[in-house]
């Protein structure tokens, strides 16, 4: 269980530490079934053990060993096949293998304390128990009810708690798809067909084996119809300005293999998750280039047929699936992303070849920016 514990604890130092989004440590590290779901589990349930923590912690302890902690304390609340001793004892192993002798007995005690119940939760009727029993921030708890009402709030946060096995693919329109569909259909993966024209799936073992040939892909029915409503001409020049992870150009350099299309981002590691991304699925017209869409780029003015700007966000609608989202930004980005937003599309608007003028229609106003 020690290598578990040791991956999840990689992966959690490059969110924690690091400041990288889940998927990104999870890519960068070789992870098992268990580790994913303990380093998944600490990120989403955050809050609870943080809370939790703090009231065993007099001294909140180095990055590293604090890491430790939250991993033993989700194991011992939410894993119930692996024995509690058995828990405790491999957490304090490891701080041992990571030559933290000295705040092994520590490790222990807090572990046993948690094992214990040592700890009280709070109560319905506490201002904190909506944000510590469904780990969100308490302003997003606020926010939510201003904005949507204390019923609607906490329908959404039930839903986070449902299981969601199902996911979203489309397949490669360049090709004949019937032989991997009948693999899909066969396996019992297939749910339906969706009016995008990808198809609902269980995630089983043919999904995954079918993915990893790039026979298919995971993405989302809104990210197909972005790629779909932009629909550009097969041999033009296309510009996607905030590209990572890929999935946007991928799909358009499918659809239009004559075309060239520039990917650009700000940084060169996500850049190389769209390189990753190309290869899988077998695309050679993509050229990546990393790039601060905020800053106007001469060579880009005048260039393009076809813009997509999927300008960056705070993803705080995506939180069931991406629980990292409350690290990476707080309220405050709301308002700093909308400036960005602005800033990319006013760029954006100049990099169109002159005489195609429809991509005004997405140039919002700076008070609609901050409202979307």
């Amino acid at each position: 269980m020690i290598e578990h514990i040791k991956s999840s604890y990689k992966a959690l130092l490059k969110v924690f530490k690091e400041n990288a989004y889940s998927t990104q440590a999870l890519f960068s590290e070789d992870m098992s079934n268990l580790s994913s779901r303990i380093t998944l589990g600490v990120i989403e349930k955050n809050i609870y053990l943080e809370y939790i923590l703090a009231q065993l912690v007099k001294k909140k302890p180095a990055n590293n060993i604090y890491i430790i902690l939250k991993i033993g304390t989700y194991m011992l609340l939410f894993l119930n096949k692996i024995p509690d001793y058995a828990i405790v004892n491999e957490c304090v192993n490891f701080v041992k293998s990571i030559k933290k002798s000295e705040l092994a007995g520590f490790v222990n005690a807090i572990l046993n304390k948690v094992d214990r119940r040592e700890f009280k939760l709070p109560k319905e009727t506490d201002k904190d128990y909506l944000s510590v029993t469904y780990c969100k921030p308490q302003w997003f708890i606020d926010r939510m009810i201003k904005e949507f009402g204390e019923e609607s709030t906490l329908r959404v946060l039930k839903d986070q708690n449902e299981t969601f096995d199902l996911e979203h693919i489309r397949l490669d329109p360049r090709v004949d798809n019937e032989e991997t569909l009948k693999k899909l259909t066969a396996s019992g993966a297939v749910v339906r067909k969706t009016i995008v024209g990808g198809y609902v799936v269980k995630n089983n073992a043919t999904v995954k084996q079918l993915f990893q040939k790039g026979n298919l892909t995971f993405q989302s029915p809104s990210s197909m119809v972005a790629v779909q409503g932009l629909n550009p001409t097969n041999g033009s020049n296309i510009l996607d300005i905030c590209s990572a992870p890929g999935g946007k150009s991928v799909y358009m350099a499918q659809l239009c293999p004559d075309s060239t299309i520039e990917s650009c981002d700000l940084y060169e590691h996500r850049l190389k998750l769209v390189q990753f991304y190309s290869k899988r699925m077998k695309v050679t017209n993509i050229e990546t280039k990393a790039m601060d869409a905020t800053i106007l780029n001469p060579d880009f003015v005048n260039k393009f047929d076809y813009i997509l700007v999927d300008a960056p966000c705070t993803c705080f609608g995506t939180f069931i699936k991406h629980p990292d989202v409350f690290m990476q930004h707080d309220e405050s980005s709301i308002d700093k992303l909308s400036e960005i937003q602005l800033s990319i599309l006013q760029n954006a608007i100049q990099y169109l070849k002159v005489g195609i003028w429809f991509i005004q229609l997405a140039l919002c106003s700076k008070k609609r920016m901050k409202r979307l």
